[in-house]
Formats: C-alpha cells, structure tokens, sequence
C-alpha cells in the first residue's frame, strides 16, 4: 500500500524503536505505519541487547539473531547443503524459530535464524542494486534453503527463496 509502513516486530526494545520512527516518517514524509502485534508472551531475553546496530538493522527490516555458521560449522568447505538451513520468522514466531534452531543442532543441522521485522522493507529494498537481503545472506550462503513462518498468510515471506535463489517452505502458523 503506498504510504504505509509495515512492521512485525519480535521483542518490546523493537516496538519502542519502530513507534519513534514511524512518528517520524509520518512527520517527515507523510507515512502511516501499520504494526502487527500479538497477545502471545515473548521470552524478551532472548532479544540481543539494545545498540545502534541492532537499532538500525530492525529498522532496515530485519537481523540474525542466531549465526549457526559461528556455532561449529555452518558455512564451513565441506558442509553439506542438507546439513544448513535458514530460518526466517516473524513477530510472535521467533521464539519458535530459536527452539527450532535449538532442536535441528541436537539432530546435527545447522540453522540460522533471521528475525523479519518488516517484511514490507525487505521486499521493497529488492528493487536496489545492492538489496539489504544480501547483507544478511552473505554470498557464501547463497547454497542454504529457507524456512520461513509467520503468524498470518505464509506469503508474506514468500519472496525470500527466490529473492536468495533457494528453494523455500513457507509454513504460516495459524
């Protein structure tokens, strides 16, 4: 929709940062923002601790919260593709995501997990030359599939594995 900002954010320090900027961007430039919220409790340790970087990356659309690739592996010459893969969710979704993640390592897989907080940003940034998605996947990731979840319609994230050229699950959970 135009001028209208999307977000789904993840943990309290996000919302904070989301709402300064959305006044923002409504004083500046006219833009309302849309803020997808949930009732569900979120464990807010499992946030990273607030810095600009973080700020800045929420803001953009989206971060790693978890890099399976600094956890023994991930990225390493050698490792199987069937053996990594990404995780994308949303809002309410991360914390399942983090318990995936947790789970897959136990079976030997290594999984990442991104936390999407605007999935309107990521998708819009496609159209630059350099994409903000490609920072977040770095080219020696280029191989890894995607899951992706959200609270809502499974197309939301839909775009990722194309926009990665990787195949793609994207699981809605509602």
């Amino acid at each position: 929709l135009p001028a209208i900002v999307y977000y789904e954010p993840a943990f309290a320090v996000e919302v904070e940062w989301i709402l300064l900027d959305g006044l923002r961007r409504l004083r500046d430039r006219g833009e309302s923002l849309y803020l997808r919220l949930s009732t569900k409790p979120v464990d807010q340790s499992l946030a990273p601790p607030p810095s600009a970087e973080y700020r800045a990356r929420v803001l953009r659309g989206g971060y790693r919260l978890l890099d399976a690739s600094r956890e023994g592996g991930g990225s390493r010459e050698g490792d199987a593709v069937e053996d990594r893969v990404h995780l994308f969710a949303t809002g309410a979704m991360v914390p399942e995501a983090v318990a995936a993640s947790r789970q897959l390592r136990a079976d030997g897989i290594l999984a990442s997990v991104f936390v999407v907080t605007s999935p309107d940003f990521l998708y819009r940034d496609l159209r630059e030359p350099r994409p903000y998605l490609e920072e977040l996947v770095p080219a020696e990731e280029e191989d890894v599939p995607v899951v992706s979840v959200i609270d809502g319609h499974s197309q939301t994230l839909g775009f990722l594995g194309s926009a990665l050229g990787v195949p793609q699950l994207a699981h809605p959970d509602h």
